[in-house]
């Protein structure tokens, strides 16, 4: 049974900022990234906002991190796309001089939110009133007239904030989520997360909420905690997440689309 809290007590999911941090490729773009208020900080990963140079039309590569992204084209109406928890690879195609400014959600939260089933979305590009009717416009006029990035973090933070006091969340499913994070993915779905829940019941909260397997949920927080290490000591870092180096190459392979040296010149 859900139950209702307000995000500026105590939740259920607390720390998960300490636990966790994802990570996308930086290349070829400006890229900047601020941290949300404190009492957000198990809502939101980060703001962050990408400014495409001068010169040719870019398709940015996005990886599978284990979030769920609210993205606004600053040049385009506000449009918003949300970016879906993904399970492989994806390219959006930004033009000469676009900026884009976005905001990385935890995932259930996402669903929380905005009341919404994740498998209902079929779209990568959403209006925001698809989303949220009743303060679309107010949002959209004033992230318009923001003059910073830090002030357009402060409008959504006040937006994330309003909407998170009349929040429900799932104590079961913040506790499953917990597990993997603080196991960094390494963990036995079946034998470890079903104790309190029925494994039934458990991949159906995460299909509802997270749009992906606890498995493959877990798979893509393990990979995104292994990048840390790819970058900071190569390929001789990563064994401690994994059985060997094999097992996680062809996971950079499945989840990627790319070759283990392709994927190190992006970090």
């Amino acid at each position: 049974m859900p139950i209702r809290i307000s995000i500026l007590k105590k939740s259920l999911s607390s720390n998960i900022s300490g636990l966790y941090h994802p990570y996308q490729p930086q290349k070829n773009v400006l890229y900047q990234e601020l941290k949300p208020a404190k009492d957000l900080a198990d809502v939101i990963a980060y703001f962050w906002q990408i400014t495409i140079p001068i010169g040719q039309p870019i398709h940015h590569l996005i990886i599978p991190d284990g979030t769920i992204d609210l993205i606004f084209n600053l040049q385009n109406n506000l449009e918003l796309r949300c970016a879906t928890l993904l399970y492989q690879k994806r390219f959006w195609s930004f033009t000469p001089q676009q900026k884009i400014f976005g905001v990385r959600l935890y995932p259930p939260y996402f669903s929380y939110l905005f009341k919404t089933n994740i498998r209902e979305i079929n779209s990568p590009t959403l209006a925001l009133t698809e989303l949220e009717n009743k303060h679309a416009q107010y949002i959209q006029e004033q992230l318009q007239e923001a003059a910073t990035f830090t002030i357009q973090k402060e409008i959504l933070e006040n937006y994330i904030r309003h909407q998170c006091t009349a929040m429900q969340t799932n104590a079961k499913l913040e506790g499953a989520l917990r597990a993997i994070y603080t196991s960094k993915g390494n963990i036995g779905i079946e034998q470890q997360l079903s104790k309190d829940i029925h494994p039934w019941q458990l991949r159906r909260l995460f299909a509802h909420y997270i749009g992906h397997s606890p498995k493959q949920f877990a798979k893509i927080v393990r990979f995104q905690k292994s990048l840390f290490l790819l970058k900071k000591e190569g390929f001789k870092g990563i064994d401690t997440n994994y059985y060997d180096q094999s097992h996680f190459l062809r996971n950079i392979v499945s989840l990627t689309g790319l070759k283990p040296t392709e994927l190190k010149k992006l970090l």
